[in-house]
């Protein structure tokens, strides 16, 4: 053979083959309406802005964030979240995942979250002008600040309640999400692997050997989360949760410092009381489904997925829109009286 008639198989090795094994992929997607964020949450330290750089006093003082929810999808996150905030002086509407990007500049990227921070609060998301959160972001010098605009600028919150941020998604990069917000304490709550994976079957995600491998990746970056800030995070699981309610709320509640945990907070009176005022100060009905008297004992009556709001909740609002127009008294301009 001639030199030459190996200079093509040669080429071919080093110019195709070796960048296809040697090149590293092309980093992680972003979050999304799809179940998984596959964001890695062992990677390295990654530059953070500088408010937020270990700062714990300035970034809860300009955040108003009380606390961390997070598990993986469909762990109990929204129960738990629900129970947390029956407490007085805290709030929080849909997932808003403000620590998914690396920087708040990027939160329009993130999507199903931006589009769900500036959603209606009749279901329950935080409803923050689309233009004025567009300059928020692109002003910000740290996650603190989105925060901050929701305080301000959210009907939902009305400067009234300090944050509470439900982001199951958070649970793959837990500890980037940590140093993005300093001293913040977190609450996990996590299901049993074939707990969790028969949740997730229920929901169609049946890819087995994804899911196990999912939901490995999150119980190792929610161990490492909690070898590194043992301070910051309690962690519960779902029978705990379901089991023992009143022993376990009572634990969250002397970690997160929100005063005494009350039984009658698993009712979600004192939650569906919050939601009624603020319905009667946007005067547009989105509350909950009532409360089914012959449920167990914790009835979730907190976020829906947006535009999810039951029939049920339908029918009573516009039950009660006709009782009080039947017993509301004419008035003498009411030509539809005579």
């Amino acid at each position: 053979r001639r030199p030459s008639d190996m200079l093509f198989p040669v080429l071919f090795f080093f110019l195709v083959l070796v960048p296809l094994v040697l090149v590293p992929s092309a980093g992680a997607p972003q979050p999304s309406s799809d179940f998984f964020w596959a964001g890695d949450g062992a990677t390295p330290d990654w530059p953070v802005p500088e408010c937020a750089a270990g700062d714990a006093k300035r970034f809860l003082a300009r955040s108003k964030l009380s606390v961390i929810v997070t598990g993986m999808m469909n762990s109990g996150t929204t129960v738990l979240s629900d129970l947390i905030m029956n407490a007085p002086g805290v709030l929080g509407a849909f997932e808003c995942g403000v620590l998914l990007p690396r920087h708040p500049r990027d939160l329009d990227t993130i999507h199903p979250f931006f589009e769900w921070l500036s959603g209606p609060p009749k279901q329950l998301m935080w409803g923050v002008d689309k233009k004025k959160l567009q300059r928020v972001i692109k002003t910000a010098t740290c996650h603190a600040d989105v925060y901050a605009a929701l305080y301000d600028l959210s009907p939902f919150i009305n400067k009234t309640y300090l944050i509470v941020d439900k982001t199951p998604a958070y649970t793959w990069i837990l500890r980037s999400v940590m140093r993005r917000a300093p001293g913040v304490p977190v609450v996990v709550v996590s299901k049993k692997r074939e707990d969790q994976l028969a949740s997730w079957g229920k929901r169609g995600i049946r890819d087995e050997g994804q899911l196990d491998l999912r939901y490995d990746q999150g119980v190792a970056e929610i161990d490492a989360a909690l070898k590194q800030h043992p301070d910051r995070i309690v962690h519960v699981t779902y029978d705990e949760l379901t089991e023992n309610t009143n022993t376990t709320m009572e634990r969250v509640f002397d970690f997160l410092h929100l005063g005494p945990w009350l039984p009658e907070y698993a009712t979600m009176d004192s939650l569906n009381a919050k939601y009624a005022a603020i319905n009667a100060r946007l005067a547009r009905p989105f509350l909950p489904p009532p409360k089914n008297k012959d449920a167990p004992t914790i009835i979730s009556q907190g976020a829906q997925p947006p535009g999810a709001q039951p029939p049920q909740a339908q029918r009573a609002a516009a039950g009660e829109r006709r009782n009080n127009n039947n017993n509301k008294p004419p008035s003498s301009g009411d030509s539809s009286r005579h």
